[in-house]
């Protein structure tokens, strides 16, 4: 049976695009891709399934950081759903604010998290997820981890 594999990437595509080369180049892993609105437009012409996740920063002003609170906890919601409908054996988060919902839900359900940072800086959402995740990680790791 195929690994099934839950690739997190939101916000740009700068996240994303280090997502889909590791999809398009591992073709014997079911790759599952949780998004948010704003990385959904680079999927829709592709071949993948991919899943759109309630996600948000936090504002300092107290109105917008209530109303975003709620799209975070409605992402850890949907994200949980989906990790015991799908049961993937690893979730990858690549960056953005859409990992925080879906990495929180995997670590809440135990499932093994890997971040993969593409930058030499580690961006701030990596950066806070790293404390909960089980390796951090670049491609090169990645793929060794699957081949």
């Amino acid at each position: 049976m195929n690994k099934k594999v839950f690739l997190v990437a939101g916000g740009t595509g700068g996240h994303l695009f280090p997502a889909l080369a590791l999809a398009q180049s591992l073709k014997l892993i079911d790759f599952i891709f949780l998004v948010d609105k704003r990385t959904e437009k680079f999927l829709k012409n592709k071949k993948f399934k991919y899943y759109v996740i309630p996600a948000s920063h936090i504002h300092k002003n107290i109105i917008l950081m209530l109303f975003n609170s709620l799209k975070i906890i409605h992402g850890i919601l949907r994200s949980m759903i989906l990790i015991l409908i799908k049961k993937p054996d690893l979730v990858v988060g690549f960056g953005g604010y859409t990992s925080i919902p879906c990495l929180l839900a995997a670590k809440l359900l135990g499932k093994k998290i890997l971040i993969h940072e593409q930058n030499s800086v580690m961006g701030k959402t990596n950066r806070v997820l790293s404390k909960i995740s089980d390796k951090v990680a670049n491609v090169v790791t990645i793929v060794t981890i699957f081949t």
